[in-house]
Formats: structure tokens, sequence, C-alpha cells
């Protein structure tokens, strides 16, 4: 009797742990932009309807771990894909340390910022699937519409913040602009053309 007793007991306890888990289990239908208070700079984060969790650039330190761990279910080491605008310590450093505790499935990088592509020789994203985009590239996943408007491919400028990725996300109706730190004029120059 004891022995069943304690088999219930641990059958209990084992659901309860496991518990939290099934909703990453169960294919999701929502869509979440979450925009993280990291100080100077920028952090922001999807999770798709695919389950797709995309984090597009940082913060200036250690911040967005905290911010992830805070929207992330606890067991889930899991960043599908990490987009840093450009180079900049304020958009970039919090990436570097979410690389170090977390799986990342792939980054996509500013075809013209040579700056970023230094950190990668750096051995920042040695072992992930790297890819460069520019204008004109089509990222979408399922019914989210992920376009990039910046820069043109062949872009070039003396100011890094010019060369920063610009991507239009959509999703039924809701539009949301990441410009990184392009200049007033950049925007309007991408989103126009």
């Amino acid at each position: 009797m004891g022995e069943k007793l304690s088999m219930r007991y641990f059958v209990v306890v084992g659901a309860l742990f496991l518990l939290p888990m099934i909703p990453d289990l169960v294919p999701r239908e929502d869509f979440r932009a979450n925009f993280f208070s990291v100080g100077q700079g920028d952090a922001t984060m999807f999770e798709f309807p695919s389950g797709e969790r995309w984090l597009i650039d940082g913060g200036p330190d250690e911040t967005i771990l905290v911010k992830l761990g805070q929207t992330l279910p606890w067991y889930s080491r899991r960043v599908d894909v990490l987009v840093p605008t450009h180079a900049d310590a304020d958009h970039i450093t919090g990436l570097i340390e979410v690389s170090r505790r977390y799986d990342i499935g792939r980054v996509y990088l500013s075809a013209d910022d040579a700056s970023l592509k230094m950190k990668i020789l750096q051995n920042l994203w040695q072992n992930v699937p790297v890819e460069l985009i520019a204008r004109g590239d089509d990222l979408s996943i399922g019914d989210v519409s992920i376009e990039v408007l910046g820069p043109p491919e062949g872009f070039v400028s003396d100011d890094r913040n010019d060369l920063s990725v610009v991507l239009l996300v959509e999703h039924e109706g809701r539009k949301f602009l990441l410009t990184g730190d392009a200049s007033q004029e950049r925007e309007l120059e991408f989103v126009s053309s």
C-alpha cells in the first residue's frame, strides 16, 4: 500500500513539474511583441505563431537576460533568430550575453556593416548560421510578414547608425517598424523606396 502511495506521489509531483511546459509543447496561435526596457539601446523580442522567437538587439549590458528570464519559461533556453541591427555596444552587448546562455538558431546581419562582421570573425557566433540581409529580403514566417527595408545592398555611409538593419514586421493588421539607430533621413529613404 505504501509503495502505491509513493508511486502516486511521484506521478503527481512529476506532473506538476511538467505542467508549465505544456504551453510550449502545443502549437500556439498567438503573436507577441515584447519591447524590453534595457536602458540605452534597444531590445525587442517577437514570438511568432510558429513558435519561433526573434530577438532584435540586446541592449548595453546583461539586463536582457533578466528580461528574457521574466518572459520565457524557466526551462527554455532557445532564441531562434538574433538580429543585431548594427555594431554599437548599446545594441549588441546584451546579444553577446544571450549567445553565451541560450541556444541560437541563426543570426541575420546587415550586409553592409563591416564592423559587425568583424565581431563574428572574433568567434561571437562561430557555430551559428549567419546570413547577411539587405533591403528587399523577405524573412516572412507563415502569416507574419517580415520585410527588410534597409539598408540597400552596397549602401555606404560614414555614420555606422545608418547601416542599421531596418525591419517591418506585420501580423493581422499590426505593423512594427524597427529601425535600430538609423537617422530620420535614412528611415524616410528606406520606408519610401
